[in-house]
């Protein structure tokens, strides 16, 4: 397969993740988008896990071929900033593998667990690593061809990401049912950034 093909793996990965919570949603009729979060629907002893796990697996190992895809096609087109920021997205993939399949999340209310506080940490980790990697990338790029703008976006995506994200423990706090919706928010602000990215780098060539 040639590396250039890898890169829609990074288009086909929001569309499974996406694709996995709306069936979640539809299989618990008790689930509400808007105030239950993600994470709920693959939590311990989750109905359907299996299903939505695959999905997200798929998700991930797509999210991990794209950024290699788009490393190995534009190795000499890149920076260290614009690589560093592929790798972070990366490793973003590797972490969704553990939280999926080794670290799930507690039930709500129920006594935490060792896998459990790790898929905090993981999560919490992922989410810093959804703000950095887009400034890497828009900051490193800005000044290749076609990619002018990029870093304004950038910005503005990162903008969205952190102030869902930064309301996010007061939701918890105050006990509001918004946290699915704050919560899809900042992932749709990041999956339409990643997108973009990577029809960009699937165009991307002969510059």
């Amino acid at each position: 397969m040639k590396s250039r093909t890898l890169i829609l793996y990074g288009i086909l990965s929001p569309i499974l993740y996406i694709l996995a919570t709306i069936i979640g949603g539809l299989l618990i009729p008790e689930y509400s988008h808007i105030k239950n979060a993600v994470s709920e629907l693959i939590q311990s002893g989750a109905p359907n896990k299996l299903l939505l796990v695959t999905l997200m697996v798929i998700s991930s190992i797509s999210t991990i071929l794209g950024c290699i895809g788009i490393i190995l096609t534009h190795k000499k087109r890149i920076n260290k900033l614009v690589t560093t920021g592929i790798i972070l997205i990366l490793t973003t993939g590797l972490l969704g593998l553990l939280t999926y399949t080794i670290f799930p999340q507690d039930p709500i209310h129920a006594p935490m667990t060792l896998p459990g506080i790790m898929h905090i940490v993981i999560v919490a980790i992922s989410a810093l690593i959804t703000i950095v990697s887009p400034l890497l990338v828009g900051f490193g790029i800005c000044r290749n061809e076609g990619w002018e703008s990029f870093k304004l976006y950038s910005i503005i995506s990162v903008l969205i990401i952190f102030i869902a994200g930064g309301l996010t423990p007061l939701i918890i706090l105050k006990e509001i049912p918004l946290m699915g919706l704050i919560q899809r928010i900042a992932i749709g602000a990041y999956f339409q950034w990643f997108i973009v990215l990577s029809i960009k780098f699937y165009k991307y060539k002969n510059r």
